[in-house]
């Protein structure tokens, strides 16, 4: 038999963003034997229909002397709703002047606590990102972008990005990825097809052996370097970085709680850090050295002897690993020759290899990088990007597919793909 309580007074409680008054909460036998249906009849504070909400399991409290357990349950919304009252049903609130205040629409509620005191929020933020510069080749492109839309005649040279539109294979390979519906999440490290032709890729192009387990799709080459570097480098451990650097490379290391140390190169040696000058800034704590070959933002390309003078100084130093930032291989003119640092003899054992699909293809949009790495590094860069944005976009992982079907070297040779390219300072 359906027994009637009375609330004791109003319990307003929020539901689907909606206010409510209930009226009276009725007490009946559940579907099930044992379990105890209470029966909440409400109106909506913002809407004219009566509700009648139900809710099965829920405590055997009395709401005439606890209502909480029922209003914990509304609030998570354990409940269904209909907009039938029971015929003969007449709505009689405990306290009808209180029920009218509170059945005042919810514009009216929000004015009545405008004049509520103020409350101070502590804007306080992590020291690590208080300190925090912003990217200043983002806040140059967006300000020359700003001035081109404005109708101001400007160049802009801050963003590395190529002067031709992205070729037009790899537009209708995205075109038609929208149009087959292969829209939905991709696996967290890529697509094994991608993943498995960046292999191909690096084993054609560079000389250099991967598997697909060993590989990470993000969304930019940006994203792969701060992965790679908060996969590797703790709280103290220094960053090598030669000079001029992307502007990214130090502030990176800093919101990794690393130390950046800065190894200053001149015109007269070509920009390019030589083995000396690193040999001399090596301690105990010097982890990672980032070493981006052709340079941005200088364009110096390391030669193969260079190299293997640099690989001579890391390999005496078993903490130090290298992050080898290959963005630009492809735009690399002619008599320069790029090559890869984790091709050199025990490299491979310590290279982090960055890559993408921003200057070779002029994709800089699609936001599309990987990293290669030895597999116990690409499992932890891989756990932090599943933690942050998981995959890349299936969109531009399949218009990639088709960039990397063009052929080897961005499917030209690399004096080609220059040719096409603006000046990258």
């Amino acid at each position: 038999m359906t027994r009637r309580i009375r609330t004791p007074g109003l319990l307003i409680v929020s539901v689907e963003s909606h206010w409510f008054a209930p009226l009276w909460i009725e007490r009946a036998p559940g579907r099930r034997p044992g379990n105890t249906v209470w029966l909440f009849y409400s109106r909506r504070t913002t809407g004219p229909a009566w509700t009648l909400y139900h809710t099965e399991g829920l405590p055997e409290t009395d709401p005439a002397v606890n209502s909480m357990p029922l209003a914990s349950h509304l609030r998570a919304g354990h409940m269904t709703g209909t907009n039938q009252l029971p015929r003969g049903v007449a709505v009689t609130p405990t306290r009808p002047a209180a029920a009218q205040q509170l059945l005042r629409p919810q514009q009216q509620l929000r004015a009545a606590t405008a004049d509520a005191p103020a409350v101070t929020v502590d804007q306080t933020l992590n020291p690590l990102v208080a300190s925090l510069s912003v990217s200043k080749t983002m806040a140059l492109t967006d300000l020359a972008r700003s001035m081109k839309e404005s109708g101001i005649d400007v160049i802009g040279l801050a963003a590395g990005e190529p002067d031709f539109d992205t070729p037009e294979e790899i537009v209708e390979a995205g075109i038609e990825a929208l149009r087959d519906g292969f829209t939905r999440y991709t696996p967290n490290t890529g697509t094994s097809n991608l993943r498995q032709a960046i292999c191909n890729k690096l084993k054609v192009d560079n000389g250099l052996d991967y598997s697909p387990d060993e590989i990470v799709v993000s969304n930019g080459a940006k994203q792969a370097i701060w992965q790679g570097l908060l996969a590797t480098v703790s709280p103290g451990d220094e960053v090598i970085i030669p000079a001029p650097y992307w502007v990214s490379y130090p502030e990176m290391a800093r919101l990794a709680n690393a130390k950046p140390v800065v190894v200053n190169t001149t015109p007269d040696q070509g920009f390019i850090m030589m083995a000396q000058q690193l040999e001399a800034v090596l301690t105990p704590r010097s982890r990672l050295l980032i070493l981006c070959t052709p340079s941005n933002p200088t364009g110096a390309v390391y030669s193969l002897e260079q190299l293997q003078a640099i690989a001579e100084v890391v390999s005496r130093h078993p903490r130090l690993l290298v992050m080898s930032d290959e963005i630009y291989e492809s735009i690399c003119y002619p008599p320069a020759q790029h090559h890869s640092f984790a091709a050199l003899p025990g490299m491979w054992e310590r290279t982090l290899t960055v890559n993408g699909f921003s200057k070779a293809y002029a994709m800089t949009g699609w936001r599309l990088g990987y990293l290669a790495a030895p597999k116990h590094f690409a499992k932890a860069a891989a756990a932090i990007q599943s933690q942050s944005t998981s995959g890349a976009s299936s969109i531009a992982q399949q218009a990639a597919l088709a960039a990397l079907a063009l052929g080897p070297k961005g499917g030209g040779s690399p004096s080609f793909v220059a040719s096409k390219c603006a000046v990258l300072l």
